[in-house]
């Protein structure tokens, strides 16, 4: 009789440590278009059958270590319907269950190239506010600063971080004595809502120091 129930409590507790929830959201899901991962608690000599609405070239779904387990790249905005049923060892169907899943396209910001600055002088330059398909940017990041050798920045120049002000590099000053025109390259990205678009650049060319005049006389 003891070995019965120690048999029990075993299979149990080996049950449990198997049936555990692999994330901790549930129920519907806003996502970026971006690779997420699923998962379902997992009952012992089951199996998981998942699909999803739509066009497979909406998506790409990589099955995990186990049946419970897939990862979805989102490659297109829209609404689908995940869903997933459990078949037992012995061939038994659970109910679908389902959720509903808005995918947000990730915002795309060009790479942009501004006008000539003044050696010494604030660049002027102002953040994109829109990203390419018209959507409002709601903040920027800028991740670094390329300066080139025979350029100086100054002091007060911004350094990397968040912000949502258009004019977060407007200030700044670049000091040129090198010969030739030396572009600096700002590398950012650009938020809307929560999702981040890839990395995009804007260039910013420097002229010159322009050289002091000579005053002649007789």
């Amino acid at each position: 009789m003891k070995k019965s129930v120690l048999l029990v409590s075993l299979f149990a507790v080996s049950a449990a440590m198997f049936a555990v929830a692999p994330y901790p959201e549930t129920g519907d899901q806003s996502v970026c278009a971006s690779t997420q991962p699923y998962g379902v608690e997992e009952n012992a000599g089951s199996t998981y059958i998942w699909s999803i609405t739509g066009n497979a070239s909406d998506r790409t779904i990589t099955a995990g270590a186990t049946s419970g387990l897939i990862s979805v790249e989102w490659i297109n905005k829209g609404s689908y319907i995940m869903s997933v049923q459990e078949k037992t060892a012995d061939g038994c169907l659970s109910e679908l269950s389902t959720i509903n899943i808005t995918v947000v396209a990730k915002p795309v910001v060009d790479n942009i190239t501004d006008t000539r600055a003044c050696s010494g002088e604030p660049i002027g330059t102002e953040l994109p506010l829109m990203d390419k398909s018209g959507t409002a940017i709601t903040s920027w990041t800028l991740i670094s600063v390329d300066v080139p050798a025979g350029v100086t920045a100054d002091a007060g120049n911004v350094t990397p971080g968040t912000t949502t002000s258009k004019t977060f590099l407007s200030a700044d000053k670049y000091t040129n004595n090198g010969n030739t025109v030396a572009n600096v390259v700002y590398h950012l990205t650009a938020t809307v809502g929560s999702c981040v678009s890839d990395e995009f650049t804007i260039t910013v060319p420097i002229n010159p120091v322009v050289p002091k005049p000579v005053i002649y006389h007789q």
